[in-house]
């Protein structure tokens, strides 16, 4: 199923290590990496840059590597173009960014999000292209552990201990789709 992805692309950048002077190159190598991406998984990606201290005075928005590439407008950051585009495109899309900002207000207009750091493993595992049995067992090493629960227990609990709760396992079948 194509999803709409809608990326905070210097966030992306930052998850991968410090952005160093020569930034255009970067930006340029994740780009292309993230349209491989793209046509593997047949998605529609659109990555938003901060344009809004040394931008251009309209928002500037071109096609690279299949996928749409959007430079904000000087003054405005990127999180608002990503905000603005969250609207725009209701719930369809999915949010790629780790900052809470971003996230709280995309949840909040019922988008689906997606750490940073999430998106970087799915983008790196997409790329080794792994068979599906490989899939499965790396699903199942990096499983979240059971979060302890202090407190005293109040009597006999039901059903199992190990299970995921609803909601984590909704996303994770969400977080398989990428």
């Amino acid at each position: 199923m194509s999803q709409k992805l809608i990326i905070d692309g210097y966030n992306l950048l930052g998850v991968r290590g410090p952005i160093r002077a020569d930034m255009e190159q970067e930006r340029t190598q994740l780009i292309h990496e993230l349209g491989r991406y793209a046509t593997r998984r047949r998605h529609q990606l659109i990555v938003v840059f901060d344009g809004w201290k040394s931008g251009d005075p309209c928002e500037g928005q071109q096609s690279i590597a299949g996928i749409t590439v959007i430079f904000s407008k000087l003054g405005e950051r990127a999180d608002q173009v990503i905000q603005r585009l969250c609207v725009e495109y209701g719930t369809t899309a999915v949010v790629v960014s780790s900052d809470r900002e971003i996230s709280d207000y995309a949840r909040n207009q019922g988008n689906f999000t997606i750490s940073a750091q999430e998106f970087e493993q799915r983008l790196r595992q997409t790329s080794s292209n792994p068979t599906r049995h490989q899939i499965k067992d790396e699903a199942a090493l990096n499983a979240p552990a059971e979060p302890h629960r202090g407190g005293k227990p109040t009597g006999k609990k039901k059903g199992n201990p190990r299970k995921l709760t609803k909601k984590e396992r909704l996303r994770n079948r969400r977080l398989q789709q990428f």
